[in-house]
């Protein structure tokens, strides 16, 4: 179902074995939300709350 009108949280998830990307998203606000695991391993999921 598409969405309706402007988004208000930006979700990502980002590969536990990449430290770097994982202190990226953390140094800008994203909040850990949870783990989820693909073919390639446990991913950490991401969510940031936008304003306006």
């Amino acid at each position: 179902m598409p969405a309706r009108g402007p988004s208000r949280v930006i979700r990502l998830d980002a590969f536990t074995g990449n430290p770097r990307a994982l202190k990226l998203y953390d140094g800008l606000g994203y909040r850990r939300s949870g783990y989820v695991t693909f073919r390639k391993g446990l991913f950490v999921c991401f969510e940031k709350r936008l304003h306006g």
